[in-house]
């Protein structure tokens, strides 16, 4: 987690302090002892790691940080959201990508299955296409990942190539299965990644 959205997060400061960009947040479930065992074990592998302080957070204030990450990208406004899927090990890499191209963004990225939620603080100003294709989508292929945009209230440069990434082999077989299975195009005409 990095960025103004969380940054400004009571649950996620650690003895009031909210002057770091980066949050890490993990959940762990099961019987009242697994979870003490979980987070004693967490705590004692943090230190070791050089981490002086953690925040336990549970009950409703649990429950309100989960509605956060769930609500998360549609929470705000934003001038564009952004949706990478990656292998887990490509987060931090893309992470960094994000916070080159935009230090006020505000990130949500899942270790465990690679999805990075990017809310950008203002519209990139060389362009979508240009951000996405030379700068982003790279970053995301070196992490045998792709990217999609889930919001852009603007509508600018909304095209298949800027918002899907160039056309490639799995492409060309989505689009000889719609025209299949739609040869006259009647559903959902000029939408969609398909749209002719």
């Amino acid at each position: 987690l990095a960025g103004p959205a969380w940054s400004e997060n009571e649950h996620l400061a650690v003895d009031g302090n909210q002057s770091s960009d980066l949050r890490l947040a993990v959940a762990v479930e099961g019987t009242e002892d697994e979870v003490n065992w979980m987070t004693k074990q967490l705590g004692i592998e943090w230190r070791h790691e050089g981490v002086r302080e953690h925040r336990v957070v549970e009950g409703e204030a649990a429950a309100e940080l989960f509605a956060k990450f769930a609500e998360f990208p549609a929470n705000g406004e934003s001038p564009l959201v952004l949706r990478a899927s990656l292998v887990p090990s490509g987060t931090t890499k893309f992470g960094d990508a994000l916070k080159h191209l935009d230090s006020q963004c505000s990130i949500q990225a899942h270790a465990g299955n690679g999805v990075v939620i990017a809310k950008l603080s203002e519209f990139p100003a060389d362009g979508l296409a240009k951000t996405l294709i030379a700068k982003l989508q790279p970053v995301a292929s070196s992490a045998h990942g792709s990217i999609v945009v889930l919001s852009n209230p603007s509508g600018a440069e909304m095209t298949r190539q800027s918002v899907w990434g160039a056309s490639n082999a799995s492409f060309d077989l989505m689009t000889s299965v719609k025209r299949e299975f739609d040869p006259n195009n009647i559903l959902n005409p000029g939408r969609f990644v398909y749209a002719d």
